[in-house]
């Protein structure tokens, strides 16, 4: 924790910072649209998976 605390003070890592929000929030949004993609075209990727399974594509 001490070593975290000291990371948080130091003024010259400010923007290492930063690049961890921006990256925190990239993951966000990129883990939200997979997310909503997935859900709305779940039976589309059944479709296929089915299609593949009964040309024999897939076991």
């Amino acid at each position: 924790m001490v070593c975290i605390a000291r990371f948080l003070r130091d003024e010259e890592a400010v923007s290492s910072h930063e690049y961890a929000v921006i990256l925190a929030l990239i993951v966000l949004a990129l883990m939200g649209t997979v997310h909503a993609m997935g859900t709305r075209h779940g039976g589309l990727w059944a479709d296929i998976m089915a299609y593949l399974r009964a040309a024999g594509f897939l076991k």
